[in-house]
């Protein structure tokens, strides 16, 4: 909780950081894409993507987007909460300049892989680690709709998603070891596995125990901020013109603290994996150590 105003503080930074980012990428790809006589790419023509200078081009803005997503979204914070955990400074410059050189790491065919299945299927599965950018993915209806009306089609996709979440659970600490200890892509994966083979189940456990906590106290939260007094505000003899805006000064303020827990809830978690991570990794319970302010 001591860190509640640094995180503030490095989500605004890091956000405004993405936005300039993504808009320099974003012309950039408008432009490849004008230059071919389209305004979209749609499924009829998906093809010149592979066989086109443009289409490269696109592909490679938007690994380059992925990258720099996960830098920021993702490594900022593991560095961050392994420097506040062992009571280190953690200035949000520092930590987003060490973010940004960690990535080079993953320019290899494994970190490839590492940076998708975190972007594209980490959403799509509900399960770690992933980036803003992608978190509201989802296989769309038309789709889904095919697969339950085929048996054949939902059972092996059923046991493809089996499969990936299994490798994403074995895989959770691949980004903190490539970020936190310096290890290779590689070495990091099989270090991640031989903790959760180990600790698996103490993992879940902890999980669950967090997502109890979160769900709780987002509940007491809205409790406070929005049920009571809307709750009062019908019993209490108000006016009408009172009581219309006391309901929408309220909502505004339930609709803000809601905005604030979801602001919150990405580094919580990265924090917890984080802690987890050093716990299964020196076999000992680790917390966080408090550190003095202008240390």
């Amino acid at each position: 909780w001591q860190a509640i105003l640094d995180i503030l503080k490095y989500q605004m930074v890091s956000k405004l950081c993405i936005g300039i980012w993504i808009f320099v990428l974003g012309r950039l790809a408008a432009w490849a894409l004008r230059s071919t006589g389209r305004v979209a790419v749609t499924s009829g023509d998906f093809a010149f993507i592979f066989t086109s200078w443009q289409g490269i081009l696109l592909i490679l803005v938007a690994l380059a987007t992925l990258f720099v997503y996960v830098a920021f979204d993702l490594n900022t914070k593991i560095i961050f909460s392994g420097k506040l955990l062992h009571g280190e400074k953690h200035g949000i410059w520092r930590c987003m300049k060490e973010a940004l050189l960690s990535i080079r790491r993953f320019f290899c065919l494994h970190g490839i892989g590492v940076i998708l299945y975190v972007a594209l299927l980490a959403p799509i599965l509900g399960l770690g680690m992933s980036i803003s950018l992608t978190k509201s993915f989802y296989i769309p209806t038309f789709i889904t709709s095919v697969i339950e009306a085929t048996p054949l089609y939902l059972f092996g996709v059923s046991i493809l998603l089996a499969a990936f979440a299994a490798l994403g659970i074995l895989n959770m600490f691949i980004l903190h070891g490539v970020i936190l200890d310096h290890l290779s892509v590689k070495d990091a994966g099989t270090a991640s596995k031989q903790m959760m083979k180990q600790n698996w189940k103490h993992y879940i456990g902890q999980n669950f125990l967090y997502a109890a906590t979160m769900i709780l106290s987002v509940g007491i939260v809205a409790l406070i901020f929005l049920v009571i007094p809307l709750s009062l505000i019908q019993i209490l003899p108000f006016s009408a013109s009172a009581a219309r805006v006391l309901t929408i000064f309220f909502c505004i303020v339930g609709s803000a603290v809601t905005a604030l827990a979801g602001l919150f809830a990405t580094p919580f978690y990265v924090m917890k994996v984080t802690e987890l991570y050093y716990a299964y990794k020196t076999g000992e319970h680790v917390r966080y150590a408090i550190r003095e302010r202008g240390r």
